[in-house]
């Protein structure tokens, strides 16, 4: 099913949080460009999602105050800017990033030519037992350092959490992070192929 996003509010008709939250399989594509304002992150909890960014008017799609969170297979995320930032407003400030991949149910997700920047715990993280994430020719750079996380300095990259599998960092540019480009935890498998840190 194709759905089309026809507005920047973060709830509501036509809103790109209407196509995530949908449960059939659903590619969302854009009738609109801009700033789309989270009061949350987007859960993404049924499988068969594609956000096609490259579908919006120039000069795209920017989320800002939040960003994604990932809890099932076959997702595909694509052609956006995602700046979380460090607004009053958003997703709590102690998990606000660009992607978070999250739990067993996680798997075969594919991140393309995003740019995660401005996160305030970190740009990018999976979470517990995720299976067959790729970032692919994707930007990771300027997380916030000394912004608003409850615990202090942050300005973290990317992390990937202890039992995940096949993570894949492929073509993709890290820059700017105070740390985690990329760490990797205990008990985690994949590859970085042709980055640039």
């Amino acid at each position: 099913n194709v759905i089309k996003v026809t507005s920047l509010a973060d709830t509501g008709t036509g809103t790109l949080r209407s196509c995530v939250s949908q449960t059939m399989p659903r590619a969302c594509v854009f009738e609109v460009s801009g700033r789309i304002k989270l009061a949350s992150d987007l859960i993404v909890a049924a499988p068969d999602l594609i956000v096609v960014g490259q579908t919006a008017p120039s000069p795209g799609i920017m989320v800002t105050n939040g960003g994604f969170t990932i809890e099932t297979h076959d997702v595909r995320i694509e052609h956006l800017a995602i700046r979380p930032g460090d607004e009053s407003t958003g997703t709590t400030p102690a998990s606000r990033r660009a992607v978070t991949v999250s739990g067993t149910s996680a798997s075969n997700v594919m991140l393309k030519n995003l740019s995660m920047s401005w996160g305030v715990d970190s740009n990018m993280n999976t979470v517990g037992g995720v299976d067959k994430v790729t970032v692919k020719n994707c930007i990771i750079a300027e997380s916030l350092w000394h912004s608003i996380h409850p615990s202090g300095a942050r300005g973290n990259g990317a992390l990937v959490s202890e039992k995940a599998r096949n993570v894949i960092f492929n073509g993709t540019l890290l820059a700017a992070n105070m740390d985690r480009n990329i760490r990797w935890k205990y008990d985690t498998r994949g590859e970085m192929i042709n980055n640039v840190i």
